[in-house]
């Protein structure tokens, strides 16, 4: 679906197939909106956000082509995820193990503390590997397999 809004807001919705599992892991500790916030740079490097401008540009095009194995190496962001790695030390830990365990990449959800991976096979070993990074730590946590909402948001009268 795509089309324009009020005359000004272009979009393109792309469906994401049920084959594609979001994994998200989600210890019990929180990281406030507010200290993740306060830990961003006030200005970023040029490169950094050229770079994630490009990495923004290919997912979109590989979710229009459905060449989903073409995400690998991706979703690693340069903006938000190298400072706020600061408030939960084992991201870069638990999307590796994510990523070895069959995700095709990870990534901080929002400002934290949960992290997701996406997959499209192996979904039970990749949340258990993601999960093993917090037990270790000593660290509960809990892991959800999601899929894509397709139909978005939908209003209800009664």
């Amino acid at each position: 679906m795509s089309g324009i809004i009020d005359g000004a807001i272009r979009y393109r919705r792309f469906n994401v197939p049920g084959t594609l599992k979001f994994v998200v892991a989600i210890p019990d500790f929180a990281v406030p909106t507010e200290k993740a916030r306060a830990i961003l740079p006030k200005q970023v490097p040029l490169g950094d956000a050229i770079e994630n401008l490009k990495r923004v540009a290919l997912i979109t095009s590989i979710f229009a082509t459905g060449d989903f194995s073409l995400l690998r190496g991706l979703f690693e962001d340069r903006l938000h995820q190298p400072y706020r790695k600061k408030l939960i030390p084992m991201l870069d830990d638990v999307i590796a193990a994510g990523v070895e365990a069959g995700a095709l990449a990870g990534w901080l959800s929002g400002s934290g503390s949960s992290i997701m991976c996406l997959t499209e096979q192996k979904e039970k070993a990749v949340a258990e590997a993601m999960a093993g990074v917090f037990t270790d730590q000593r660290i509960r946590c809990e892991t959800h397999i999601l899929t894509a909402d397709n139909d978005g948001t939908r209003v209800k009268r009664s």
